[in-house]
């Protein structure tokens, strides 16, 4: 856990979402010090420099607090672990309702620290692309905001969705507490209860805080959203809804333990042989079809519908079959999740009636 607060997430800082950062005391830590080498080594001044307040939304926040309120999120969380270990073993770390507020806070802490990006408030530095704001942002560079701030939630979300998921033996022991108890309804917000609320829920905030992003784009001329028509700027909010949905109804089925496994082979297989299909025998068309499997593409090729269509910088027929692609893909994965969730609902009826004898 140390490693991955402060060496792993803070790399993420590099990708707009610097508040992962203030997740440890490092940022503060650096504030106070670099004044001393400033006084200590006066030459050194240009290459050390104060990070000064964080711009979150329109506001500048003290970095000491900043800091503070989230190892104190973060403190609380942990807490709420630990008390909910205590009372009862075998409970879920965290139940639906405490997840469904920590994704909330996720998506707000993501979308307040790239907002000032967008508002031209403050620059995104990028290792390879460089320092960019507001309206002198790129449009390649713009696609990829929502396309990160979707990724991150996606990530987010899954992980969420795999801690309150419940497995079909907690479905089966919730059904037979109910019914002892001469109860015939199983609470939704009990972790023994099926997750399907709380996945429309979690996939609901992620597309409101997307959606934000994206008008922010419109409304500070950094995409035009008007030039395009709505079946490219409507993509990777669907994108991100129909990946978040399946994936829920894939591991309500197969229970969160073989999450691994699926993400594999319906997720990752499709992909590598996209890219094996691409190098090796230059059938690009053909590999854009074949990871468009990949239910994580279909953020990938929706994020180039939204870039504005240049044929110096693309081939029409490059747009037109990732267009394509991502229908299909999407339409293909909208029919699995249906077929995925009739067979959950006869598995959950199923589990039920074994209870109830």
């Amino acid at each position: 856990m140390v490693l991955l607060l402060y060496l792993v997430l803070p790399q993420f800082s590099h990708l707009g979402l610097y508040f992962f950062q203030y997740l440890t005391v490092r940022p503060v830590l650096m504030d106070t010090i670099i004044p001393l080498i400033h006084e200590s080594i006066p030459g050194q001044v240009s290459q050390f420099q104060p990070r000064g307040p964080v711009p979150f939304f329109d506001y500048q926040v003290s970095p000491l607090v900043f800091s503070l309120a989230l190892q104190g999120l973060l403190s609380l969380m942990f807490l709420t672990i630990c008390i909910r270990k205590w009372k009862d073993a075998e409970c879920h770390i965290l139940s639906k309702l405490q997840s469904l507020t920590v994704f909330i806070l996720l998506a707000t802490l993501a979308l307040g620290t790239i907002w000032p990006v967008l508002t031209g408030n403050t620059e995104l530095t990028l290792p390879i692309l460089g320092t960019m704001s507001g309206a002198r942002i790129p449009p390649e560079v713009a696609a990829a905001l929502p396309l990160l701030l979707s990724c991150f939630l996606l990530l987010s979300a899954m992980m969420l969705i795999s801690i309150v998921t419940p497995t079909h033996g907690e479905i089966l022991k919730g059904w037979r507490r109910t019914y002892r108890k001469n109860s015939w309804m199983l609470s939704p917000l009990r972790d023994e209860a099926p997750a399907g609320w709380f996945a429309l829920a979690i996939a609901l905030v992620a597309v409101f805080a997307l959606g934000t992003e994206m008008r922010e784009l419109h409304i500070n001329g950094i995409l035009a959203f008007e030039l395009l028509d709505w079946t490219q700027w409507i993509g990777i909010p669907l994108a991100l809804v129909v990946t978040i949905l399946v994936f829920h109804a894939t591991i309500s089925l197969i229970e969160p333990g073989r999450t691994i496994t699926y993400l594999m082979l319906v997720w990752g297989l499709p992909c590598l042989m996209g890219i094996f299909i691409s190098a090796a025998m230059s059938w690009h068309e053909a590999a854009i079809y074949v990871a468009a499997l990949s239910p994580v593409s279909h953020l990938a090729y929706a994020a180039t519908r939204i870039i504005p269509f240049d044929p110096e910088s693309h081939t029409l027929a490059f747009w037109d079959t990732a267009g394509r692609a991502l229908w299909i893909g999407l339409s293909l994965h909208a029919l699995a999740w249906f077929g995925i969730s009739f067979a959950f609902i006869r598995k959950h009826i199923a589990l039920k009636r074994e209870a109830r004898n």
